[in-house]
């Protein structure tokens, strides 16, 4: 009877199940804040050490790494589809806004240049408060859990910065994103981490598959 009350749990549909299964299929999907993190993090270095004074370049570099940091948003939310908790829209929905604004930073980079601050920060503003909503609807499956909120801070205070505090120099704007970058790629890695750590947990009891590995 045991065994075939986890079996249940473990095949049951995400939108329905248990609180419990719930949280362990949030869990599996680690890999996905894991990769936006290690993405972050090496944006943030590599902006540091080699600081870009030519605005076009910056640009492209921006919307690639917005680009792909939507992607695998998307994945994330397609992946996790709680439509009881609502999780899966907000987290759509902030790497749809990333897709879109990279591309448009990749198609047109002389536009984006004239007004890098601007896109930063309006992307900075739409996605944080998106990756918030997200980070609250994710708590109905696993209680207590911040990070993502505590990053959707993070990247709305990104933005304000940039808007109320305007940075003339280049330099000076690819600083305050690079070290945002590297803050909150370091928070998505721990958080994916910790998902990791459940997934482990659960599957050890037998709520879900093996969490995988890289």
């Amino acid at each position: 009877m045991q065994m075939q009350n986890r079996t249940t749990i473990l095949d049951s549909d995400p939108a329905t199940g248990t609180a419990e299964s719930r949280a362990a299929r949030v869990a599996t999907t680690w890999r996905e804040p894991l990769v936006r993190g290690l993405l972050a993090i090496v944006v943030g270095i590599v902006l540091f050490a080699f600081p870009i004074s030519a605005t076009i370049v910056v640009a492209i570099a921006f919307g690639v790494f917005v680009l792909f940091d939507g992607i695998f948003a998307i994945v994330h939310a397609v992946r996790n589809p709680h439509t009881e908790a609502g999780t899966w829209w907000a987290m759509l929905a902030r790497g749809v806004v990333g897709v879109l604004v990279g591309l448009f930073a990749i198609v047109f980079p002389t536009i984006a240049a004239a007004v890098l601050g601007t896109i930063i920060a309006i992307w900075a503003i739409i996605a944080g408060a998106l990756e918030i909503g997200a980070g609250f609807r994710i708590r109905h499956d696993v209680p207590r859990e911040t990070t993502l909120i505590v990053i959707g801070a993070l990247t709305i205070v990104l933005g304000v910065v940039l808007v109320f505090v305007p940075l003339v120099a280049i330099v000076a704007q690819i600083w305050v994103f690079a070290a945002y970058a590297i803050l909150a790629g370091i928070g998505l890695v721990a958080y994916a981490l910790q998902l990791r750590r459940r997934a482990i947990a659960y599957r050890n009891v037998g709520l879900t598959k093996s969490p995988g590995s890289f």
